[in-house]
């Protein structure tokens, strides 16, 4: 699409060029060339004030109400991206590669990332698999290989996963954070802005595209505003050094909305002191905006995993939570059959526990009657023998 600015010059200069080939007197002719030249530089002016409004005139509470918006447009999304990590110097720590799919749809929440460790102390299971599911109903949570629970409503609070693509880049759809310099950073571009001062210090070419600075407390921040001030690079500051700690890279944007761009391609920098220790590099393998499905939003859970649902919890009457628990079977047409067991089984058991609770107390009455007769009984011998 033609700039404001080539659209009226070549306006312009068609006007023109149909004056002179009418050749009318010289004054006009002249006056016409001047005209011409006085609306191609108003033209130009027009284009280019517009070209630089976000950049020249842009300030933090610009740059933080855009982020908001695009935070509360980004609705619908389906992405399954792969990180792979580079160990650059002898460093001690875990590291690991991830494959991650992520997905939402309104409240939906779609959350599946499989992590494979290369370096470190042996990770926990439950670690290196992690998943999570809310259909707007309820949530589903992969706690270990072979142990999920069901819950009968938005849990997603208690799930705290790796949302790498979207977290890094100022849009979390979850509770991610980054730890580093011994606290959390907040991702959310737009709270961020808010919480800390921050101010804009001028501008900055990265990869060949002009962009602006923002600076706070231990951090910096570059932004495209040509592409809806779109993270370009981010920088963590070790607090005490003043060095780059972190550095994410962003890189082969597409639209993905009008006016919201995002990075198919992130590097993540890590240091120490100025020695550069690891590169990781996450890259979109599939992105679907509109075709998003709603049964993608039911975690698929394997057959053998052992379920807590409590879908069917009561509270026993000693405030104790009563949960059902089963396996999910080989064959799913007969899951409905053995969670049907699992509540009957459930139910017996509170009615065996409870007529045992209510038997409980005759049976210290006995007891103590019992005692206290006891107690006479021998009171009276000893009395007599005395």
């Amino acid at each position: 699409m033609a700039a404001p600015a080539q659209v009226g010059a070549a306006i312009v200069l068609v006007i023109t060029d149909r004056m002179l080939d009418k050749r009318e007197a010289g004054a006009m002719v002249c006056l016409s060339r001047n005209l011409s030249l006085y609306v191609i530089s108003l033209s130009l002016a027009i284009g280019l004030s517009g070209a630089n409004a976000h950049g020249a005139e842009a300030t933090i509470e610009m740059i933080r109400k855009e982020y908001a918006t695009h935070q509360g447009k980004l609705r619908k999304l389906s992405v399954h991206w792969r990180s792979n990590v580079k160990i650059l110097q002898d460093a001690s720590g875990v590291y690991v590669n991830r494959d991650g799919r992520f997905a939402i749809k309104d409240d939906m929440r779609f959350f599946d990332v499989k992590l494979r460790q290369i370096q470190g102390p042996p990770m926990e299971e439950y670690h290196l698999h992690r998943a999570m599911s809310y259909d707007g109903q309820e949530t589903r949570i992969l706690m270990m290989a072979d142990h999920a629970r069901i819950y009968p409503t938005d849990r997603r609070e208690q799930f705290d996963p790796p949302d790498d693509f979207l977290a890094l880049q100022g849009y979390p759809k979850s509770q991610y954070r980054i730890w580093f310099n011994s606290e959390f950073v907040t991702c959310d571009l737009s709270k961020l802005l808010q919480e800390q001062d921050f101010e804009i210090q001028g501008s900055e070419e990265i990869g060949g595209t002009t962009c602006l600075k923002i600076a706070g407390l231990a951090q910096r921040i570059y932004v495209d505003p040509k592409r809806g001030f779109a993270m370009v690079r981010r920088e963590l500051l070790d607090e005490d050094s003043g060095l780059v700690g972190v550095r994410y890279l962003f890189q082969d944007f597409s639209e993905v909305q009008t006016g919201i761009w995002l990075a198919r391609k992130i590097i993540t920098e890590t240091f120490d002191g100025s020695r550069p220790m690891a590169r990781t590099t996450l890259k979109v393998l599939e992105i679907e905006i509109e075709d998003v499905p709603d049964a993608l939003f039911s975690l698929t859970i394997d057959s053998g995993t052992t379920i807590s649902d409590l879908r069917h919890t009561r509270r026993s009457d000693d405030g104790a939570w009563e949960i059902v628990n089963y396996r999910i079977p080989a064959n799913p047409a007969d899951l409905d059959q053995v969670v049907a067991a699992a509540v009957k089984q459930q139910e017996q058991f509170g009615l065996a526990a409870k007529r045992g609770s209510s038997v409980r107390p005759v049976l210290l009455a006995v007891n103590l009657l019992a005692i206290i007769v006891i107690c006479i009984v021998m009171f009276k011998r000893r009395a007599k023998s005395a």
